[in-house]
């Protein structure tokens, strides 16, 4: 812009060093030497396309990255679900054959004797322990062994229900638990049974093997209210049952057994034969 500029001395006072905005006049020739200048605004609708476009891939990868998270923790918890369910049941259960171990055992124990207390029902308790299994051990060796306790936990489990528990308790001793019987009778069947199935001959690696078990038998409420009476009752009639010859099993008798015989005395046995060549 092109003008003349004049200052109006009377207006300006000179000690003060500078020039009063009052004081200055500036001369137009004519309306062409005034042109606006104005300055060009940022927000342009180019600029405003690529703002949002910008906020919108900042949205779209938040959202993608949520959904990476929510995955990986989803497999993480998983993970972490699936190792205490691993370690829970190891906890509870026989390395060597996955029947329950003494833990699961007694949980198991202490919630049918309150069943069977609540809906007074009968329940079984059997103690099965391996005739001489460290001579057969020793014979075939511990590989061996172990396979032959792996196939006489088999047996036991199939000849009980569903609902029983077969448990490991020791290196050949396990732990038959039979709640809701309907007569304690039929804790005598599935002892039976047991000694039955169990003296079968066992085949692996083209050997055959025999093997045979003692069961003590005990029943509630006949013998007992708690289940360390019961698994002491169980354990004498078991070595009972050993001390008349093994591959049998021997009935607890009930708290109204004859005096004469004593608080510990057994009141049946049983025995059954070897099959296929005997013990």
């Amino acid at each position: 812009m092109c003008s003349n500029v004049q200052v109006d001395s009377l207006s300006t006072n000179f000690s003060e060093g500078a020039v009063r905005p009052e004081s200055v006049h500036i001369l137009l020739r004519s309306l062409d030497d005034i042109s606006v200048l104005k300055a060009p605004t940022w927000w342009t609708s180019e600029h405003a396309l690529e703002s949002f476009s910008l906020v919108g891939l900042l949205v779209v990868g938040s959202f993608v990255w949520i959904v990476v998270l929510r995955h990986r923790v989803a497999l993480q918890t998983q993970a972490l679900r699936g190792s205490e369910e691993r370690l829970r049941h190891l906890s509870e259960h026989d390395a060597l054959t996955g029947l329950p171990n003494r833990i699961l055992l007694n949980d198991r124990c202490q919630t049918s004797l309150k069943r069977a207390v609540r809906f007074q029902t009968c329940l079984g308790l059997l103690m099965v322990d391996a005739d001489e299994f460290k001579i057969v051990n020793d014979a075939l060796g511990h590989q061996a062994g172990d396979r032959l306790l792996c196939q006489l936990a088999e047996r036991l489990c199939k000849c009980v229900r569903e609902t029983d528990t077969v448990a490991r308790i020791g290196g050949d001793e396990f732990i038959v638990l039979l709640p809701d019987l309907r007569i304690p009778a039929e804790a005598e069947s599935i002892a039976a049974k047991i000694v039955a199935a169990v003296a079968q001959p066992y085949t692996f690696d083209h050997t055959q093997a025999v093997i045979t078990v003692s069961v003590g038998v005990v029943t509630f409420p006949e013998v007992g209210s708690d289940l360390e009476t019961l698994m002491h009752c169980a354990d004498e009639a078991m070595y009972a049952a050993k001390e008349k010859g093994k591959n049998s099993f021997q009935v607890y008798p009930p708290k109204s057994a004859p005096s004469g015989g004593g608080g510990n005395s057994l009141a049946h046995s049983r025995h059954t034969p070897l099959a296929t060549g005997g013990a």
